[in-house]
């Protein structure tokens, strides 16, 4: 038995998903067909098209079965909600090869003309050869003669109500994801009268959408969801591929008995000003599918670390104080995980010890603070001495306020200051 499904073994036995590397597959090259005058594009998997008249856009599955019904675009802005499948936008359709570091495919192209002249959008609907994934982005441009403050995208929005569905046979579970590492999200079954409406969790997030439903509940997820019928069943993931001008944020309603409702939120923090004739992406949005749930969120995590040029087998193996301390690390509580640490775990290979924040007086500041009397420099040379790499947390970008620094230490400032302006010979002190 290999490692993947011992890794398998042991995460269905305490109910939950694993991501990792991608296991493939395999396609010959060519399956690509290119889109005709109906608005479709198609690979050996699915049909994409776009009812321009309706403004919402339909994956099939090449057996004809529907996966995704009634999908459209919207932004969320001061204006209140513009969305393409409305009376307001004219749309058309283009069509585009293309090649990314996922592969060679071709996008269909919707161009939505805001009549009012508020917000165009461009969307991309875009198929690859050897992919069994659908990726999807908006792009919202501020037309108006004035600035618009966009609260946040919707790449895809699928509401029941409105006429949307994502078809997934045998639906009964989903696994989230949390903000960060302290959150990592949970296994949730469908229709276990829990309330979980989303509450936007990061500090300063403010959701534009709240229920998809009236009658059932709906999840919140950061980022990516998986979509469980069973561990021999075909799984999907519903996932931002990269998230570098929003937060992704996902809310999911099971609306039927093998139908999900969902919207994709690509949430800007706190809002963001949109100038006239400026542009703003949702980020690229993934609906993908594989023979079994733990191969379609491999595939996904595969799929967004190829795009973001991840390294998947990292080259640092240490101890970090954050997860331990927090903000509250002391050179005691170093030393002691690293006595610990060369006694019971270098024999493993850890390498290194990281000194994460809390240990400066403030930010901007790489000395020591008074859990740290004997300076960072002879706590380096400690960690050594026990045969391992010190690492230090820095926030070059995040400095504390000058105003702050002089008022609650003067004496020490000064003296800093002194020694830098001898140091460069601009000063030469009294």
């Amino acid at each position: 038995m290999n490692d993947s499904i011992k890794r398998r073994e042991f995460i269905k036995s305490v109910s939950l998903f694993g991501a990792s590397i991608a296991i493939a597959n395999p396609f010959s090259a060519g399956a690509f067909i290119s889109g005709n005058d109906n608005g479709e594009i198609k690979n050996d998997y699915f049909t994409v098209s776009f009812d321009k008249s309706r403004g919402t856009f339909n994956i099939l599955r090449n057996s004809g079965t529907p996966l995704l019904i009634g999908g459209t675009s919207c932004a969320n802005s001061n204006a209140g909600k513009r969305c393409i499948a409305s009376e307001f936008y004219h749309n058309t359709l283009d069509s585009a090869v293309f090649k990314d570091q996922l592969g060679r495919g071709e996008k269909l192209i919707v161009h939505s003309r805001d009549i009012e002249n508020k917000l165009d959008f461009e969307i991309y609907l875009s198929l690859y050869e050897q992919l069994q994934a659908v990726t999807i982005e908006a792009i919202c441009k501020n037309v108006s003669g004035h600035d618009v403050v966009i609260n946040s995208l919707e790449p895809v929005r699928v509401i029941k109500d409105k006429g949307g569905m994502l078809n997934i046979p045998g639906v009964a579970k989903c696994i989230t994801n949390g903000e960060m590492y302290y959150d990592v999200g949970m296994i949730y079954e469908f229709e276990t009268n829990k309330k979980l409406e989303p509450s936007g969790g990061i500090q300063g997030i403010k959701l534009s959408n709240k229920s998809l439903s009236s009658q059932k509940e709906t999840i919140h997820s950061w980022w990516n969801v998986g979509l469980f019928s069973g561990y021999d069943k075909e799984g999907i993931v519903l996932g931002y591929l990269d998230n570098n001008s929003g937060l992704g944020n996902l809310l999911i309603s099971r609306t039927g008995p093998d139908q999900v409702s969902f919207i994709a939120e690509s949430v800007y923090m706190p809002e963001l000003i949109l100038k006239s004739g400026k542009t703003i992406s949702s980020n690229r949005f993934m609906i993908n599918i594989a023979g079994n749930p733990y191969t379609s969120l491999e595939d996904y995590a595969d799929a967004a670390g190829r795009l973001n040029k991840a390294r998947p087998h990292s080259i640092v193996n240490g101890w970090c104080s954050w997860f331990y301390t927090l903000a509250q690390v002391s050179e005691n509580e170093v030393i002691a995980n690293t006595e610990f640490a060369s006694e019971h775990l270098k024999k493993f290979g850890l390498e290194y010890v990281q000194i994460d924040e809390g240990y400066q007086r403030w930010h901007g500041d790489w000395e020591g603070n008074e859990r740290f009397p004997h300076g960072m420099k002879w706590l380096a040379e400690k960690i050594k001495s026990y045969g391992f790499n010190p690492g230090l947390w820095i926030s070059p970008y995040v400095i504390s306020e000058t105003t702050d620094v002089f008022r609650k230490h003067p004496d020490w400032l000064l003296k800093r200051l002194d020694g830098t302006l001898k140091r460069i010979g601009n000063w030469e002190g009294e």
